[in-house]
Parts: C-alpha cells; structure tokens; sequence
C-alpha cells in the first residue's frame, strides 16, 4: 500500500460521495495503490449510511464506524491505528480541502521530507472562524511558547515512521499538528486552494473553540502556573512595600487614616485571586486524573473493509 487517506467524518453525508469520486480520480492518476479510511464520529446526520453504501462499491474505501461522539482527533487516532500505507494523508470530509491540490503534497514529499503541511493561503472560512482561529493561535503560542502557523489545519501528508511515532503517544489531548511539530523530521510547506463550504455547517462554535484552546494550553504548557506565581510574587511584594510605607507613617508620628472600603477591595481581591489560582491548579489535576485513567481514545461499534 503506498498510500492512506484518513477522513474525519461529521456532518460531511452530502460532500463523501463528490469526494471519494474525486480523491479516487486523483490518486489513480498518480499510479498509486491507496486506501481511503472514512471515521464516523457519530454524526447526526446519516454520514455511516453513505459510507457503508461507498465502501460497498468499492473495497479500496474503508469505514470505521465509533459508538459516540469522541472528537476529531480520537476520530483520526482510530484512522490512523488502522493504516497500512507507507504514507498518510490527513484532510477534512467536508471539501474544503481540494483533493485536486494533494499532487502538490505528493511532489514535495519526494525531495526527502517526511512531513508536508498544506498552508491555506486564502481561506474561505467565515470572519467569525478565521477571527476564532487567529485568537486561538495567538492564545496557545504565548501559553506554549512556540510559533504554530495559523495557515496550517488537517490537510497534510505524512510518512509512515512520523505516524508510527505519533499514535505511540496516548495522551488524551491529541491536536495531530502539535504532536508532529513536537515529534521532530523533517518538514516542508506547500501552499495549497481553500475552498468555501457549500455544503453544511461547521461543527466547532465559539464553546468548541474555546474548550479547543483551553485544553491545548492546559496539555502542552505549565505556564498558566508560572504566570499565576508571578502575579502572587507582584502582589506579595507590592503589600510589602505598602506595609513599610504604613510603618514609616506610624514611625514619623503620621496619622494612618483606617479605610474599610480598600481593606474590603483587598479582601475580595485576593480571594478571587487565590480561587483563580486553586482553579488552575485543579484544572491540572484534573487532566492529570483523566490521563491516570487510561480509558481508550475511542471505542469501535462497526468497521467495513479492514
């Protein structure tokens, strides 16, 4: 096998049939044996109907059917666990991402690159989505201190070994850019089309997006813990200041007016500070419990073709 495709599936039933006929036109043109691996998330809509009938006419598309809704990347994670291509290629169901751009992928990955992410230079996303993604990479990049190009999304190609590597990991928190950024190889960049979605809705809204951000910086950094002992060491020390300038006014016989209106401000201050605190650090321990727990990544109900 030289090539699988993994396709996250979720409210795509109207796009998977124009699409695994194109992907298919694409991939036979470039004299390759390949597999296409459909995951159903458990969509709502009757996206498993369509990919039982596609696999039946073909044997070449696989179906993983899972028994609820478990996430993109655990949906991907069971694609990936299934592969038997030399290479791997990742892109969403919906045709956005244009199966008649991955020649471009296909071409650089023979200059000796073991990873090639597809950059969208002109996407067609909505104002509302590109702003969301923007916050979110501006968010993660200074929570993790590194530099995710907010260009880059699903549609990549990848070799065997870097997948090999990446499915060896079983953190629950499974954002496949980040985990192949942090795997290492040798990477390149092609810019690739966008393409607007006409078919369906989205299924990432602002609560989606930002739980996406949260548990990205939450995974992948301990910052939110430093900065919470930097704004404790500010006020800590900003007391002590206040508490010798207190002293000297009572030392040089000033009178010290009591205010209650700024002990009170303080009081509350602090508390809120002190549960903010506590909130993180529950957070983290919290991620820690469910990573303890090592249940699966997903469960299976039906496979097709594998």
């Amino acid at each position: 096998m030289d090539i699988s495709v993994v396709l996250p599936c979720y409210n795509t039933a109207g796009t998977l049939e124009l699409l695994s006929e194109r992907l298919i036109k694409v991939l036979e043109r470039e004299s390759k044996s390949f597999e296409i691996i459909m995951i159903n998330d458990c969509s709502p809509s009757n996206d498993w109907e369509v990919i039982e009938k596609l696999a039946l006419k073909d044997n070449r598309i696989k179906g993983i059917n899972l028994s609820r809704n478990f996430g993109q990347y655990e949906a991907i994670t069971a694609g990936l666990d299934r592969v038997k291509g030399d290479y791997v290629v990742l892109m969403d169901a919906d045709l956005q991402d244009l199966p008649e751009e991955l020649p471009k992928l296909l071409r650089e990955l023979e200059n000796g690159y073991d990873i090639v992410y597809g950059v969208r230079t002109n996407r067609k996303d909505t104002f509302f989505k590109k702003l969301a993604s923007n916050l979110f990479h501006k968010f993660f990049n200074y929570f993790s201190g590194t530099n995710t190009d907010k260009g880059i999304a699903t549609y990549a190609i990848y070799s065997k070994k870097v997948i090999s590597t990446i499915i060896s990991m079983r953190e629950r928190y499974r954002e496949i850019y980040i985990l192949s950024s942090w795997v290492g190889f040798k990477v390149a960049k092609v810019e690739i089309e966008h393409a607007k979605r006409e078919i369906g809705e989205t299924s990432y809204d602002f609560k989606k997006g930002l739980d996406l951000a949260l548990g990205a910086m939450f995974a992948y950094s301990d910052k939110p813990l430093k900065v919470s002992v930097l704004i404790g060491f500010v006020i800590s020390l900003s007391s002590l200041v206040y508490g010798l300038y207190i002293f000297i006014r009572g030392a040089l016989g000033m009178e010290n007016i009591p205010g209650w209106s700024s002990l009170i401000v303080s009081v509350w201050f602090l508390g809120g500070l002190i549960l903010s605190f506590l909130g993180v650090i529950g957070i983290y321990i919290g991620k820690i419990f469910e990573e303890v727990k090592a249940r699966p990544l997903y469960i299976v109900k039906d496979e097709l073709n594998l």
